[in-house]
């Protein structure tokens, strides 16, 4: 189910309705029951996969708990269960295709024929959940869970089940057993996130999808121009899109009084790529820093140790977004990019006039501006079907600043105008809040006016009414990680 459906449209209120209307002791279970319904939405036979981590996570936590001389036989074999699950289905095809390309290379026939695998939604992102819990309990970070529906709910809830926030439990589970009082800033919170979202999806990186598939599908034709066109419409129609999902996550959750974790931070606006890993897709990226990069040792040992756990690191969280070499080689780049700082960083210290020049308004304008140019250039690796595309596109960029096809499209869309009226309202809203002149009675109301001006938006520059949108719900980017 898509939160850009008419179906979810219909779901949501039925289920925020419910959950307030039954006493607290039965909401965890409404909440485990519509989670499931929710899942169910995509392929109701993967929600047994979700089930099945669910069994092994909770009952990992019992056995640190129950059996402390064997805690690392526990901990490396739900490891083992949670990665195993995921390595089959998201790997296994990626893993034959490559024998099969080594064996050509070494004059071999043999083919590893694909195994029909259809990958469950979300699968990366609840077994990441999972596994941090057992590490956690593992660390001796959080005491394990023995109420088997309250942790089937933490693990399933539907907000974050797809593509996150990948949520800790020490984050929302101390939330889920506490009674919370109906809140009613709160609610508001959850209705301008949730629309606020839905305009970034469907106004702003649904309007660009074409564009972008438009420049990826014809790269032997790109223009100059259409080259960056396609490069830099495809950053911010990712940012528009996974923020924006990250936005009616943590709204739907808002409307039943829980709290999940902020996931951007205005990536785009990033000093150095160190800084941009702390601003984009932020649970991830501490997800990997606390259970791999630490795991290998961090920054503990000698220097040329913590560059290599940097780029194992980077280098495996590019393969987490997909079961292909441009995902890796997106993740080593960006691992290079985060060694070549550190190296910068100890260039600038014995040139403190650089180090100062970095701090002026100048200066600051210069990274943001540079940091910006080489996360442009990673994501072509990103979004490229192949090695040799994302080169292809990467040369085309090289070439004159030719207009084409492909920079029309851009100049014939709405997207500019939707983009502003989104600043326009950022703007407004953060001068609300430092402006005391205005009373909460004004605030309120200003909110509303522009929570419903984004909601009348949607509805009438995408014909999202029922019958119309659910024949094409634009799905989620990273509904395929």
């Amino acid at each position: 189910m898509l939160f850009n459906s008419t179906a979810f449209a219909m779901f949501l209120p039925a289920a925020v309705a419910g959950f307030w209307f039954l006493p607290f002791g039965f909401r965890k279970w409404w909440l485990l029951g519509i989670s499931y319904l929710f899942y169910m939405g995509t392929v109701p036979e993967y929600a047994s996969l979700l089930f099945f981590v669910t069994v092994v996570n909770y009952v990992t936590g019992l056995g640190l708990d129950r059996w402390p001389s064997r805690r690392k036989v526990c901990i490396w074999i739900s490891v083992a269960l949670n990665l195993g699950l995921l390595g089959y289905f998201k790997y296994a095809n990626f893993l034959l295709h490559t024998c099969t390309n080594l064996v050509r290379m070494l004059g071999g026939a043999r083919e590893f024929d694909a195994l029909e695998i259809l990958l469950p939604v979300g699968i990366s992102f609840y077994i990441f959940i999972g596994m941090s819990y057992s590490i956690d309990c593992y660390r001796g970070k959080f005491k394990p869970i023995r109420d088997f529906s309250l942790f089937a709910g933490f693990l399933s809830f539907f907000p974050q089940l797809l593509a996150g926030p990948i949520v800790r439990a020490g984050q929302l589970i101390p939330q889920l057993r506490t009674p919370a009082p109906f809140r009613r800033d709160l609610f508001e919170e959850g209705l301008r996130l949730l629309l606020v979202g839905l305009f970034k999806k469907v106004l702003l990186a649904d309007k660009l999808a074409p564009i972008v598939n438009r420049g990826f599908s014809d790269i032997p034709n790109l223009a100059g121009l259409d080259a960056w066109v396609s490069a830099l419409a495809f950053t911010f129609q990712i940012y528009f899109d996974f923020s924006g999902y990250t936005d009616m996550a943590r709204g739907c959750a808002k409307l039943f009084g829980y709290e999940l974790p902020e996931n951007f931070r205005l990536p785009y606006l990033a000093r150095n790529p160190r800084e941009f890993w702390r601003r984009w897709h932020i649970t991830l990226s501490t997800w990997l820093r606390d259970y791999l990069y630490i795991s290998l040792g961090g920054n503990r040992r000698s220097k040329h140790r913590m560059y290599t756990n940097l780029m194992i690191t980077m280098a495996l969280g590019g393969l987490w977004h997909g079961a292909a070499w441009t995902f890796f080689i997106w993740g080593v780049y960006h691992g290079l990019l985060l060694v070549i700082h550190r190296k910068f960083l100890e260039f600038c210290e014995a040139v403190p006039s650089l180090e100062g020049f970095l701090e002026t308004r100048l200066g600051e304008a210069v990274s943001v501006a540079t940091t910006f140019l080489l996360v442009t250039l990673g994501w072509v690796f990103f979004r490229a079907d192949t090695f040799q595309d994302a080169l292809s596109v990467l040369a085309a960029m090289a070439t004159p600043l030719r207009p084409g096809p492909v920079t029309e499209m851009l100049l014939d869309s709405r997207v500019s105008i939707f983009a502003a009226c989104l600043v326009l309202y950022h703007a407004l809203r953060v001068s609300l809040r430092r402006f005391t002149g205005f009373t909460p009675f004004i605030r309120r109301i200003w909110t509303y006016a522009a929570v419903g001006g984004v909601l009348l938006s949607v509805i009438y520059f995408t014909n999202f009414y029922p019958g119309k949108a659910e024949e094409h719900p634009e799905p989620f980017i990273y509904f395929q990680f």
